[in-house]
């Protein structure tokens, strides 16, 4: 386990999708499109993963139990990715050093394996 602290980003409405469900949650090959994202997430072997929910936030975490180890953060309002970013501040300031990734919940996992993932393991602290 490194220093690495992975946030994904799910707060956001989906409007284009024009559905009741949270974007992240429609499936893609069987599952829901976060889940590729976590999975990728969890291959890099991070100290911690946090998602920021906003928009549906309890369906969301309703969706996303079977990753008991994910931690969530609320934002309200969804003012935007650095926003969102922001509202991690608290869960990740005990860190000394912390490497930070960041992902968009409907991201597709391969960004977070190979070469970026062998990048991000030699920046983390």
């Amino acid at each position: 386990m490194s220093d690495l602290h992975v946030v994904i980003l799910a707060a956001g409405k989906g409007t284009r999708m024009k559905s009741a469900r949270p974007k992240v949650l429609h499936h893609v090959a069987g599952r829901p499109m976060i889940d590729y994202v976590i999975r990728g997430a969890q291959s890099l072997s991070p100290k911690t993963v946090t998602v920021v929910v906003g928009h549906m936030k309890e369906l969301l975490r309703q969706g996303l139990h079977e990753h008991p180890e994910l931690s969530f953060v609320a934002q309200e309002p969804q003012l935007g990715t650095g926003h969102a970013l922001l509202q991690t501040a608290g869960l990740l300031e005990y860190c000394c050093c912390p490497a930070t990734c960041r992902c968009c919940g409907d991201t597709r996992s391969r960004s977070l394996s190979g070469h970026t993932s062998n990048r991000v393991r030699r920046r983390a602290c």
